[in-house]
């Protein structure tokens, strides 16, 4: 079985042309990020993203839809740690795979690292010490003309980027999820005390 890569066309002049190329066994994201959704249709539930230049694996064609699954799927997951569980996984939403685990309904959870409620269901996160999932970091994407037309927005944004760690993130977090606290108050105090505003 061939093992090509394909890249979309930059054409677009229509979706059948953009797709031409992309439809083989796997795909490469051409998007600085580009959504992967639950269901052919762009108001559904975005469920991961793919970042730039990361392969995708085409698991069937729905017209101009590709279902895909990602590299850091769960059996690539399995594999890299020889995990062999007595269930097949379940899909959930991500907000209930959280309360899934401290239940006790699950074992294992794929998270975020940020999220408050493991420390609010005093859950414990464990080391990718192979490195199978990638790091995902949020990035600050701006149109070229808002920059043209708001000058002072670069700067603000040069001071928030590396401005908090994963730890930080995740306490803010826990301050919304954990304690119950109004987002707007926990933001504004993490601005003034890393002098922000």
């Amino acid at each position: 079985m061939s093992r090509k890569t394909s890249r979309a066309t930059d054409d677009a002049s229509s979706d059948e042309g953009r797709l031409a190329g992309a439809l083989s066994e796997s795909v490469t994201a051409i998007a600085a990020i580009a959504p992967m959704l639950c269901e052919p249709d762009v108001r559904t539930t975005q469920v991961s993203q793919l970042l730039h230049g990361h392969i995708a694996q085409v698991v069937e064609r729905n017209g101009l839809w590709l279902h895909v699954k990602g590299a850091d799927g769960y059996p690539g997951f399995s594999h890299a740690y020889g995990l062999r569980f007595a269930d097949p996984p379940h899909e959930m939403a991500l907000d209930l795979t959280y309360t899934a685990l401290a239940s006790h309904k699950v074992d294992l959870i794929a998270g975020n690292s940020t999220d408050g409620r493991i420390a609010a269901l005093d859950l414990v996160q464990l080391e990718d010490d192979l490195h199978y999932f990638p790091p995902y970091e949020a990035v600050f994407l701006v149109r070229k003309d808002t920059l043209v037309r708001v000058p002072t927005l670069a700067e603000v944004l040069q001071r928030l980027g590396g401005a908090i760690s994963t730890d930080e993130m995740r306490n803010l977090n826990y301050e919304v999820d954990g304690q119950k606290r109004d987002k707007r108050n926990v933001i504004r105090e993490w601005l003034i005390k890393k002098g922000l505003v």
